[in-house]
């Protein structure tokens, strides 16, 4: 076996018969004898085939021509070729991957929108027995309505909708007495944000909405649930419009909801309580 290794590699030299340079000498002189012959490509073979114990760690490291951590047929070839004075083409490394980045979370995005405080929707009837506990969430619900048809249907199928004290399709705002009819015109341009809030002991008061946000298919709501110093006696529970400039492709309506009581008497202990709330779009 070894004899006919011999035979290739000197047949090989022959052929080629090429002088060997200092610099090849430096690189392939695994046995370390100040020359560049078939007798380093022999080694070579040997200790691919696990055939050299007498080698050293450093002549296994310099017997590695490619650098890939192996030592084969392909080493002794490179070292053979530079024996007689032709390079041999390097091995191509695969390129160096960059780290993988974690997916960078979309920024959140503002959304423009007008509110009319004084346009929410009275649900009726409600009595003395019906208003929530002051430890209750402050929103029961919020929904959204892309498009006209969206609106019509949600009008139909939701009771607290259906039972709103102004016509289903519109509301009056009450500082004017004008109409504000959601109609096909403003959904070709809008959305409709429906914030139902909880039922209250008293009239005077009000949701406004500070913010309105959008971001991984979560629209947020920030807004205030304001109560007077003293209010009037009657029961409220009512739904506010919140009308948003476009059209959101959205999963989830999140409501941040913070109570600013003033100094009435039931709510004024949680004075600046934020409410957290997630509601699935449906």
């Amino acid at each position: 076996m070894k004899k006919r290794l011999w035979i290739i590699l000197l047949c090989a030299a022959l052929v080629c018969g090429c002088a060997v340079g200092a610099a090849a000498q430096t690189e392939a002189d695994v046995n370390g004898d100040g020359a560049v012959n078939a007798v380093d490509a022999l080694l070579v073979l040997r200790i691919a085939v696990d055939r050299a114990p007498e080698a050293t760690p450093a002549q296994r490291t310099a017997a590695d021509r490619d650098g890939n951590g192996t030592v084969d047929a392909r080493d002794a070839l490179a070292v053979l070729l530079l024996a007689v004075g032709r390079d041999v083409e390097p091995v191509e490394q695969p390129p160096e991957q960059p780290p993988e980045q974690p997916e960078e979370e979309p920024a959140e995005q503002p959304v423009t929108f007008t509110q009319d405080v004084l346009g929410y929707w009275n649900l009726d009837p409600v009595s003395d027995g019906d208003f929530d506990n002051v430890n209750t969430l402050m929103v029961r619900y919020a929904l959204l309505c892309n498009t006209y048809e969206e609106y019509v249907a949600m009008l139909q199928s939701n009771t607290d909708l259906a039972n709103a004290y102004e016509h289903r399709y519109s509301h009056i705002n009450p500082a004017t007495g004008e109409g504000l009819t959601y109609d096909r015109t403003f959904f070709e341009t809008h959305s409709l944000l429906l914030v139902a809030t909880r039922c209250e002991g008293s009239g005077s008061i009000r949701y406004v909405a500070d913010a309105v946000t959008l971001q991984n298919q979560t629209l947020t709501v920030a807004g205030r649930m304001i109560y007077p110093a003293s209010g009037t006696c009657d029961v409220a529970k009512r739904i506010y419009p919140v009308e948003l400039t476009g059209h959101f492709n959205v999963s989830r309506i999140r409501c941040l909801t913070t109570v600013v009581s003033g100094t009435y008497p039931a709510l004024e202990p949680q004075n600046g309580r934020v409410d957290d709330q997630l509601f699935d779009r449906p």
